[in-house]
């Protein structure tokens, strides 16, 4: 179908973090990242406010969850019960979304109680009939909306965008390349001073793609590979602190979740650009020794590839914990838009909450200068961050693995893919009750 037909729409947006508007207020970036993730649960996003809440008395979302709210707000939000909602729906309803031809996206609506969203290309009463009888008993509600264009016809025009955007704009890096299941169109990122002298070609691109499509500028991103949990072992947990080669002040990554193969060999995945280079045994102060934890196994990371990668360890100190969390990791489930998340952070030595953005991303990895596929969300990162583990709690004992964070701009490796790609393996997970409980 040509541009016309589907009323192809070339936007340009320049994006920038909330300037700071006195000294009390807190770091610039951790400000802009708790504006952003309020604003993405329906929550005022105001800057003054915000910053007055953050670390105070009142402030009971930032140790849960990593987000301020205050207690009003966090029981508003209700978390849990939007996690909970999210794998309910992945296990009912998604299988029977993939069949639908007339499929144009499936997201849940952060700022409108987590409620699920399918949009179709052409809206039959017997297959709204279908998915609602397949919607779980605890509902946060469904909305039907129609859309022009399939989640497959996006997927195809994002992988045609490399193509043209080679030919078009060869002298301009793109950032990241995602496909926006909200607003039913591409999304291209670039830095934010190549703009104004991209956009003509970019409208170019975007004629030949056939599908909307926005470009955004913003600072670039940087893979946050270089944190205070330096003491995990017998068993270890996701979210611990990884050194390369060497024990120094150098930090490197971070442990994600622990999987395991055919035969019971229990390894665990992290980033994969973590790995591109140099010394391939992994370390940490807390195994006692020559604080080996294991050495590199596969990796998924290459040009147009995923950042992910696995990483032999001791089957002794395989668990089904993440740092700082009492859920077990009980097995893993494919990132969805609006799907609330939190990640284990290793260097910055907190778990933070968000949410996902796009289960369909390319972005530019600098590391090696690669292109990579992956998920996106709005959860912050910063350098040694990468390869924490992303994950949904679904309950108050139970959790399920999402991703493996990236970079700084939340980008992660979707969890589902390396167990098929680099395996298979198999989400370590915990034995029934009474043996742990």
């Amino acid at each position: 179908m040509g541009a016309s037909a589907l009323g192809v729409a070339l936007a340009v947006v320049l994006v920038a973090a909330p300037a700071a508007t006195g000294t009390s207020l807190p770091d610039s970036i951790e400000l802009a990242s708790a504006l952003e993730r309020r604003a993405a649960l329906g929550l005022v996003a105001d800057p003054t406010e915000t910053a007055g809440l953050m670390k105070s008395d009142a402030d009971v979302g930032s140790d849960m969850w990593g987000i301020p709210m205050t207690a009003a707000e966090e029981g508003r939000v209700d978390l849990p019960g939007r996690m909970q909602f999210a794998v309910d729906v992945a296990q009912s309803v998604m299988p029977a979304l993939e069949d639908l031809p007339t499929l144009a996206g499936a997201y849940f609506d952060s700022a409108s109680n987590g409620e699920l969203v399918v949009a179709l290309t052409e809206i039959e009463e017997s297959v709204a009939a279908k998915i609602d009888g397949l919607m779980p008993a605890s509902s946060r509600g469904l909305r039907i909306v129609e859309r022009q264009v399939t989640d497959a016809a996006l997927s195809d025009a994002l992988k045609l965008s490399a193509e043209l955007w080679a030919r078009f704009l060869p002298e301009v890096p793109v950032q990241s390349a995602a496909v926006d299941s909200v607003r039913g169109e591409l999304v291209f990122e670039i830095d934010a001073r190549a703009v104004e002298a991209a956009t003509d070609r970019f409208g170019s691109i975007a004629s030949q793609l056939g599908v909307q499509s926005r470009l955004i500028g913003a600072d670039p991103a940087e893979d946050t590979a270089c944190t205070s949990r330096d003491n995990c072992a017998y068993p270890m947990k996701g979210g611990v602190r990884l050194y390369k080669g060497v024990i120094d002040s150098y930090n490197e990554c971070t442990m994600a979740f622990h999987v395991y193969l055919n035969n019971f060999d229990d390894q665990f995945l992290t980033a994969g650009h973590c790995g591109y280079s140099g010394s391939n045994n992994w370390l940490h102060p807390g195994i006692a020794g020559n604080n080996v934890v294991g050495t590199d196994q596969a990796t998924l990371y290459a040009p147009e590839g995923k950042d992910l990668m696995r990483i032999q360890m001791d089957d002794a100190q395989a668990w089904y914990y993440v740092y700082g969390d009492p859920r077990w990791i009980v097995g893993s489930t494919y990132p969805q838009v609006g799907m609330p998340v939190c990640a284990s952070r290793g260097r910055a030595a907190t778990i933070s909450c968000g949410t996902v953005t796009s289960q369909w991303v390319r972005w530019y990895s600098n590391t090696a200068g690669y292109y990579v596929w992956g998920g996106d969300s709005n959860l912050p990162s910063i350098g040694g961050d990468s390869g924490s583990p992303i994950y949904l709690r679904y309950n108050a004992q139970e959790a399920f693995a999402v991703g493996t964070l990236s970079n700084t701009s939340g980008n992660f490796g979707i969890v589902e893919q390396a167990l098929s790609e680099l395996g298979p393996l198999w989400i370590n997970v915990p034995p029934p009750c009474p043996g742990i409980c």
